[in-house]
C-alpha cells in the first residue's frame, strides 16, 4: 500500500510539472545494460560477521532494459521502464562450514532471483560543456518477481544426499533447485551519479554508478524460513552496486535549438 502511494504522489509531482514541461517537449528512448555488484545484506552487523565466516560473498551478474525518459526542464527529467534485474549472492564453503554439512570445502553456492523492475527517477543535470554533462539520480524500483534457483557446483552425488540446505533446513536432491520464498514484489531506493555525453544531436550515451538498496523484506511471511542467530530474529535484503550504460535517442521539436547548439 506504502508503495502505491509513493508512486501516486511521484505521477502527481510530475502532472504538476507538465506545465513548466511544455516549452522543453522532449523526451528520450533509453536502452540500457548494467553490469552490478549483487548481495544479501543481513541489515545485522553480527550477522553479517558469521556470514562472512560462512563464505557468504557478493555475485556478479547483468540486467538490461528500456527507458522512456520526459525531460521536465532542461537540467531536470522525470524517467521509468521495465528492466530486468538478477538479484542473490554467492558463497564458497569455508573448511568449517563445509566440515559441518559434511562437505568438501570450496563447494559454490549461486542464488538468483529474478525481478521486472519498473523504476521511477528523477534525473537532474549539471552542464560541463556543450556535449557533456553531469547527471545526478534519485527515485524509487518497484518490482515483480518472476522466477528464483538456487545452485550448487561441485558437488557430486553422494554430497547431495547428504547436504541440508542452509535456507531450509531440508535435503536437495538436484544441483539446481527452486526455492519459491521470495517476495513477490522488490520496493528498492535508487541513488545514483553519473556522465553523459552528447555523440550526435540526438544521441547520447550515459555512464552512471548506482546503488540500489531494498526496503521491504525479500522474503514472504508464510515462507518456512526463520533467521534468528544469537542477535534475534532479522530481515535480510538485497543490495546492489551497478554501472549502467545507456545509449538513447531524442524526440522533440526543438532538436533545431539542439543542433544550432553543437
Amino acid at each position: 500500500m506504502k508503495v502505491i502511494q509513493t508512486l501516486l504522489a511521484v505521477l502527481l509531482i510530475v502532472q504538476n510539472l507538465q506545465g513548466f514541461a511544455q516549452n522543453v517537449s522532449k523526451y528520450q528512448i533509453t536502452l540500457l545494460l548494467s553490469p552490478s555488484i549483487e548481495g544479501y545484506n543481513p541489515r545485522n552487523k553480527d550477522v553479517k560477521r558469521l556470514w562472512k565466516t560462512q563464505g557468504y560473498q557478493t555475485k556478479f551478474t547483468y540486467n538490461f532494459g528500456v527507458e522512456y525518459k520526459k525531460f521536465l526542464s532542461p537540467m531536470s527529467s522525470f524517467s521509468t521502464g521495465l528492466i530486468y534485474q538478477n538479484k542473490g549472492y554467492r558463497a564458497i564453503l569455508s573448511e568449517a562450514s563445509a566440515g559441518s554439512n559434511g562437505l568438501a570445502a570450496k563447494n559454490v553456492f549461486v542464488l538468483s532471483v529474478y525481478y521486472l523492475m519498473i523504476p521511477a527517477n528523477f534525473n537532474f543535470y549539471s552542464k560541463i560543456s556543450k556535449r557533456s554533462r553531469l547527471i545526478y539520480t534519485i527515485g524509487l524500483t518497484n518490482g515483480i518477481y518472476l522466477s528464483d534457483n538456487g545452485k550448487y557446483k561441485r558437488m557430486d552425488e553422494e554430497q547431495l544426499q547428504t547436504f541440508k540446505d542452509p535456507f531450509t533446513n531440508e535435503g536437495i536432491t538436484d544441483q539446481v533447485f527452486h526455492y519459491g520464498i521470495f517476495s513477490k514484489r522488490y520496493t528498492g531506493l535508487n541513488l545514483a551519479a553519473g556522465y553523459l555525453k552528447y555523440i550526435k544531436a540526438k544521441m547520447v550515451i550515459e555512464f552512471q554508478l548506482q546503488y540500489q538498496r531494498q526496503l521491504n523484506k525479500s522474503i514472504r511471511k508464510d515462507a518456512p524460513v526463520v533467521y534468528s542467530y544469537q542477535t534475534g530474529i532479522f530481515y535480510p535484503k538485497f543490495d546492489s552496486f551497478a554501472l549502467n550504460f545507456r545509449i538513447g535517442y531524442y524526440f522533440n521539436k526543438q532538436i533545431k535549438t539542439t543542433k544550432e547548439g553543437f
